[in-house]
C-alpha cells in the first residue's frame, strides 16, 4: 500500500482518538499491517541486491519518492490548515503508520536479527502482488475508495470531537 494511504490512516487515528494518544499511535502502527493485507500493487524492491540503475529501482523511486514527499507534506500541512486537528499527535500517527515500511527498508540493508524478524512479519502479512498481480485499474479503484473512506471518517471524527461526542471520556 502506498504511504499516502497509510498516512491518511494515521490522520484518522489521531482524530478519532485525540484523548488517547497511546491508542492512536498503536492503532496507526497496527493499521499498516491490516492495509498491507488488502489486495494491491505497490512498488517494492523484491531483491535486496537490485542494482541502483535497474528498472526495478527506477520504478520504485519514480513512484515512492513522490508518494513519500506528498505524505510528509500532507502530514505537516494538514494540522496547520485544520486548527482542531491535534498537531503533534497527527504527525506522530502518520510516522507510526509508515514506520513498518521504514523498518522493512532498513532490514533490506542490514542483517540485524530484530530487523529481519520484523521483515518476516511484514512479508507474511503483506499482500503478495508477485503471486497474484493486481491490474492498475483495480489498484486505482482500491486506493481511491480507501482514501475516500479515510477522508470521510476523519471528517466525521473531527466534527464529533468538536461537539464532544466521540470518546469524550
Amino acid at each position: 500500500m502506498h504511504w499516502f494511504l497509510h498516512g491518511a490512516t494515521g490522520v484518522l487515528a489521531a482524530n478519532a482518538l485525540p484523548q488517547h494518544p497511546e491508542l492512536a499511535l498503536s492503532a496507526s502502527f497496527i493499521s499498516h499491517y491490516a492495509l498491507d493485507h488488502v489486495p494491491h500493487w505497490d512498488p517494492g524492491i523484491a531483491d535486496a541486491t537490485a542494482k541502483w540503475r535497474s528498472p526495478e529501482v527506477r520504478e520504485f523511486l519514480l513512484i515512492s519518492l513522490p508518494d513519500g514527499v506528498l505524505t510528509v507534506t500532507f502530514a505537516l500541512l494538514l494540522p496547520l490548515l485544520v486548527p482542531s486537528m491535534p498537531m503533534w499527535l497527527t504527525w506522530g500517527c502518520v510516522a507510526a503508520a509508515i514506520l513498518p515500511d521504514i523498518i522493512d527498508g532498513a532490514a533490506k540493508l542490514s542483517n540485524w536479527p530484530p530487523l529481519q524478524a520484523h521483515r518476516r512479519l511484514h512479508d507474511a502479512t503483506h499482500f503478495n502482488h508477485y503471486l497474484m498481480p493486481v491490474p492498475w485499474g483495480w489498484n486505482l479503484v482500491i486506493h481511491v475508495a480507501m482514501f475516500t473512506a479515510m477522508i470521510v471518517a476523519t471528517y466525521l471524527a473531527i466534527n464529533a470531537n468538536a461537539h464532544g461526542s466521540l470518546l469524550a471520556y
